[in-house]
């Protein structure tokens, strides 16, 4: 009988959550992945995205270009990057 209460009353919790939960997700508008001194082929960026403003996302492009310029990324090596994503 309590697997029969279970079944009628879970779906029900389900309805209340999702009618009632967080607000809902933004939405991108555009993308970026920095890598530093460079990208690794074949590989995702690591970590969740970030959602950023337009300013903010130019500012990290600009500073992605210049650590790309260092004289340390010869040593450096690639990276998983990370993807920024302009949201509203």
């Amino acid at each position: 009988m309590k697997y029969l209460i279970a079944a009628l009353l879970l779906p029900l919790a389900g309805f209340a959550y999702a009618q009632y939960s967080a607000a809902p997700a933004p939405v991108a508008t555009e993308s970026y992945i920095a890598c530093g001194c460079g990208c690794c082929g074949g590989t995702a960026p690591v970590g969740a995205d970030s959602c950023v403003t337009p300013e903010e996302l130019l500012r990290i492009k600009e500073a992605d270009a210049e650590a790309a310029k260092s004289p340390s990324c010869a040593m450096a090596g690639c990276s998983m990057g990370k993807r920024y994503q302009t949201c509203e």
